[in-house]
């Protein structure tokens, strides 16, 4: 993984909770698309000028990589590329996130924390966490690189 990728993935989207995916468009170009928070209206995508076209192999630069090696690094140059526009393209989202406030989760919450497990007896925990709301909800998501995501944690 190179660099860009690395820290798009880890240093960005991971850190923010945004999700990222890869993929490459009918016509052969490889792209990145970047959800902003999660509001899906907030996609953003990011295109490499590059042709990787597999349609026409005597052509394209992938039907000239012989190697599965070459074959894969190929595939990662192609997003680390993808990976570099979105991070210059993200500037602006990723600079208004650095600009949040960073505090203690302890300065937030109350002490000791509210858990609301509805694993068991589901119906009665909703009916008690609407009839005393409190007055701060913490919410996690787990398995975000899908949609919907894996597990929603809401305390």
């Amino acid at each position: 993984m190179g660099k860009a990728t690395q820290d798009l993935q880890q240093q960005v989207c991971q850190k923010y909770g945004w999700s990222y995916h890869y993929e490459k468009d009918a016509s052969g170009h490889w792209y990145v698309e970047v959800v902003v928070g999660m509001n899906i209206q907030n996609k953003y995508r990011f295109t490499s000028p590059n042709n990787s076209s597999t349609n026409n192999s005597n052509s394209s630069l992938e039907g000239k990589l012989s190697t599965k090696k070459q074959k894969d690094q190929h595939v990662k140059a192609e997003k680390e590329i993808v990976s570099a526009m979105a991070l210059k393209g993200l500037s602006t989202q990723i600079d208004h996130e650095e600009a949040k406030k960073c505090c203690q989760l302890s300065e937030i919450f109350p002490n000791p924390i509210q858990i609301y497990d509805s694993k068991h007896n589901h119906g009665a925990i909703w009916n008690q966490f609407w009839k005393n709301p409190p007055q701060i909800v913490g919410i996690d998501t787990e398995g975000n690189q899908t949609s919907p995501p894996v597990l929603v944690q809401i305390s």
